[in-house]
């Protein structure tokens, strides 16, 4: 399990990549009147040319999606799995958020059509992924800490008690005579 705990950080670094990509096109009539990044729904940016240009306004979902891919990022570098998990999975709730919102505002444009892309759902992914991997590394380090410190709990030796070397069977310290076989105790 080490040499994937090596590689895993590389989880949120693919997704930042994915951030690069396509994230959403909006169509009117079969035909692509915008088709952003995530980083351009995070930066905003502007839609269009001339008097038809619009200004999309940076996304707070997508915000939040890179501010924690970037927390989670530094906490799997660090080894802390328990974060890194926690930001998987906020990143994914922020971008079910992001979905949420862009179905919304489908619906008042309508008859454009927004298309959630690649880049989006390869983020989703890969944040539920890391999420999941973290959260399971984290409980199974845990469940491995209690093995190690159960297994060092080792019962006291009762140096009250000793054992005949005739019979074996347990005695007092202070006992002179075995109890059972009668044979004088060595010193």
């Amino acid at each position: 399990m080490n040499q994937y705990k090596k590689i895993s950080p590389s989880l949120f670094g693919l997704v930042l990549i994915c951030f690069l990509l396509p994230f959403i096109t909006v169509s009117c009539e079969g035909e692509t009147i915008a088709r952003l990044s995530g980083v351009e729904l995070m930066t905003g940016s502007q839609v269009g040319t001339g008097f038809a240009a619009e200004r999309v306004d940076p996304s707070p979902e997508i915000v939040v999606t890179v501010i924690v891919v970037v927390v989670g990022l530094i906490a799997a570098i660090s080894k802390k799995y328990l974060f890194a998990g926690i930001a998987g999975a906020i990143g994914v709730i922020s971008l079910l958020m992001f979905r949420s919102r862009v179905n919304e505002s489908a619906m008042q444009f309508y008859p454009a059509i927004v298309r959630l892309r690649i880049g989006y759902w390869l983020a989703l992914l890969l944040l539920i992924g890391a999420g999941g991997i973290f959260l399971y590394y984290h409980f199974a380090d845990k469940n491995q800490s209690r093995k190690i410190e159960e297994k060092k709990e080792v019962n006291p030796i009762d140096t009250s008690k000793v054992f005949c070397t005739q019979c074996g069977s347990q005695q007092e310290a202070t006992d002179i005579f075995c109890t059972s076989c009668g044979a004088k105790k060595e010193a």
